[in-house]
């Protein structure tokens, strides 16, 4: 971590929790106003295009129990 984000941390562990709720706030406000506001846009674009992948058979799909079972082999 560099030295401004080392500060932050400490600065941040000194607030109290409404401090720190109105400094997300205002975080997630900059986020939205830099373009990160079509997040979501391009998540829904994203999932529309696997799903006619599926429908046309271009890809497959897993179980969730299969996929959860990778993921904890994985992290074992």
């Amino acid at each position: 971590m560099g030295n401004i984000t080392e500060k932050l941390n400490i600065d941040l562990s000194q607030l109290s929790v409404e401090e720190k709720a109105e400094l997300a706030h205002l975080l997630i406000e900059e986020l939205e106003d830099s373009g990160a506001s079509n997040m979501h846009d391009i998540w829904l674009k994203e999932a529309e295009e696997r799903y006619e992948q599926f429908k046309n058979g271009d890809i497959s799909a897993d179980t969730g129990s299969a996929v959860f079972e990778r993921a904890r082999d994985k992290l074992a």
